[in-house]
């Protein structure tokens, strides 16, 4: 099991652990929201470490590749014949690595965005059961996680596509929303995944 999947397999439990805690937190008497409280900012503090630790593991991926293709590239234009040739199998064999990786980077987010959809969709519910003030509330949280999941979306889809210089301002500005998401999400979503 290679060190990315070891840190995947964390991340698959952390996820579980925190959904676990909120469901713990919904269902606590007051005195034990506390307890279960904290268990939950450290189960949320786990999880985003992990996500932290996969993301860094794949974007050093995706750059390394890149780099690799564009040496091996400036390589076999100066070579020639079968040597040419296996050089440019090997340029094949990176572009093909290199979006395997793209795929899982986006896999990634794309759980993340699945989360964000299903605290949106808790936070809807609290909107329309909650006093006014927690309404209100609960209302203005949905509706900025929502910008900032689309915003997360938008650059997903531009990660999906961008090669060269391309891909690592795309990976720069996606692991800008998705820190400016996390941080956001962690501001006072206790309860929820």
């Amino acid at each position: 099991m290679s060190p990315s999947d070891t840190i995947k397999a964390a991340l698959q439990k952390a996820r579980g652990e925190l959904r676990d805690a909120a469901t713990e937190t919904r269902r606590a008497s007051a005195d034990a929201k506390n307890k279960v409280a904290s268990r939950l900012a450290k189960a949320r503090s786990k999880r985003d470490t992990l996500r932290a630790q996969v993301h860094h593991d794949l974007v050093t991926e995706l750059q390394s590749l890149e780099s690799e293709k564009g040496k091996l590239a400036d390589t076999a234009r100066a070579q020639a014949g079968a040597v040419r040739a296996k050089t440019e199998q090997r340029v094949h064999d990176v572009e093909t690595r290199i979006g395997v990786v793209r795929e899982e980077f986006i896999a990634d987010a794309d759980v993340t965005l699945d989360e964000i959809d299903e605290e949106i969709s808790a936070l809807e519910t609290a909107a329309k059961h909650g006093q006014s003030d927690a309404r209100q509330k609960a209302e203005e949280s949905m509706n900025e996680l929502k910008g900032r999941r689309d915003k997360l979306r938008e650059k997903a889809a531009a990660l999906r596509v961008a090669t060269g210089e391309r891909l690592n301002k795309a990976t720069t500005e996606f692991d800008q929303v998705m820190s400016e998401l996390t941080e956001k999400r962690n501001e006072g979503f206790v309860g929820l995944n």
